[in-house]
């Protein structure tokens, strides 16, 4: 991981350091990218201070959600009956449930308007010290799996992984050409991404300058990439109703 952050204050800029990034990637690499509306560290949501009391029954979220969520998708039953845990936790993790997945996506484009979509909705004010970053991630085959039995059990992973394939038959995640990293958790807890030795020199951090966020987020615009495009509405009130109910 870099030692500081990297700068840049226009879309333009943005796509040259991953123009750059790109040339000197090597053979057998794939970039990914992750945009933060805060410098925060690179945990899934489960793994947040006041999600603690969900961990604890991670599982049964999964299986409440499973069992629920059908009667608001377009899906045929029969399709849905052929998705496995890992294609509901997915879905459930771009719709708003706290999950040990983590997004990335393929495009530089994406990435940065999750990191500045909330400034534009007015959802946020910027601060001076709660930094807007973009991650890059290099991902090549020693830290990327999706085996059967993951997808079968993911909740029972052993390691922290780069899911490679994309699970586009869910629109958001097709829609924001989306991949994830799936964590273990260690009985000392989750480790953020950019500390886990498997994962720290693959990652690269840049930072928009504060003064550029409104020009950046109109480039953004003006190029296609907004709120109707990239997260159209469906699961929330679901997986927020969830989040609430307590165990029998």
């Amino acid at each position: 991981m870099s030692a500081a952050p990297l700068r840049f204050d226009s879309l333009s800029g943005w796509l040259r350091h991953v123009e750059t990034a790109r040339r000197e990637l090597p053979a057998g690499h794939t970039l990914y990218f992750r945009g933060q509306h805060h410098d925060w560290p690179l945990l899934p949501g489960i793994a947040r201070a006041d999600r603690q009391s969900l961990l604890a029954r991670e599982s049964r979220l999964l299986q409440d959600f499973r069992r629920q969520a059908p009667v608001s998708l377009d899906h045929a039953p029969k399709t849905l009956k052929r998705w496995q845990a890992l294609d509901w936790l997915a879905l459930g993790q771009h719709y708003g449930l706290p999950t040990r997945l983590l997004d990335w996506t393929l495009s530089p484009e994406v990435a940065l308007w999750m990191a500045l979509h909330d400034f534009a909705s007015g959802r946020l004010r910027h601060q001076p010290d709660q930094q807007p970053v973009l991650w890059l991630l290099r991902v090549d085959r020693q830290v990327s799996h999706a085996s059967a039995k993951l997808f079968r059990e993911p909740l029972a992973v052993r390691q922290t992984w780069f899911l490679p394939h994309p699970l586009d038959h869910i629109a958001r995640v097709r829609a924001q050409q989306g991949s994830f990293t799936l964590f273990y958790q260690p009985a000392g807890g989750f480790v953020p991404l950019e500390k886990q030795k498997r994962f720290a020199d693959r990652l690269t951090a840049f930072h928009p300058e504060a003064a550029s966020l409104p020009q950046l987020s109109e480039e953004l615009a003006q190029a296609g990439f907004d709120h109707a495009r990239l997260s159209p509405p469906q699961l929330e009130a679901l997986t927020k109703q969830l989040q609430k109910t307590p165990l029998p």
